[in-house]
């Protein structure tokens, strides 16, 4: 379901909004890696990111979380927060080397599935 959401269309409509929201990491011609956040009144939520499994464990997820984190910092942005399925450790272990820390357990949430919640102070 999560999928769809992102649809080409949608992607644009971000982008149009603020070219910040959507980032892209490359390698020669290659896109590697991505991190989609949408606003949430005074805060950004981190809505999806993701690495190429051929460039995971390489320092791609955390370069992208960091630099996500710079620019919204230097915007005045106080706070990240995002979740992360309780089962996706190497998605918690990421957002947690750049400084997320995770704040509660939600049981049976979206979908059906474990959730943990996350944040990360920038002020």
């Amino acid at each position: 379901p999560e999928l769809a959401k992102y649809s080409p269309a949608y992607l644009l409509e971000i982008i149009t909004a603020d070219p910040d929201l959507v980032l892209v990491a490359r390698a020669t011609a290659s896109y590697i890696g991505f991190c989609i956040s949408v606003p949430d009144d005074d805060l950004i939520w981190l809505d999806w990111y993701g690495v190429d499994s051929a460039w995971q464990r390489q320092g791609v997820a955390l370069a992208l979380l960091e630099t996500h984190s710079a620019i919204f910092r230097t915007r005045g942005v106080l706070k990240i927060w995002c979740d992360s399925r309780t089962d996706n450790m190497p998605s918690r272990w990421a957002l947690q080397k750049a400084g997320y820390r995770e704040v509660c357990t939600f049981e049976q949430h979206w979908y059906g599935q474990d959730y943990v919640i996350l944040e990360k102070l920038l002020g």
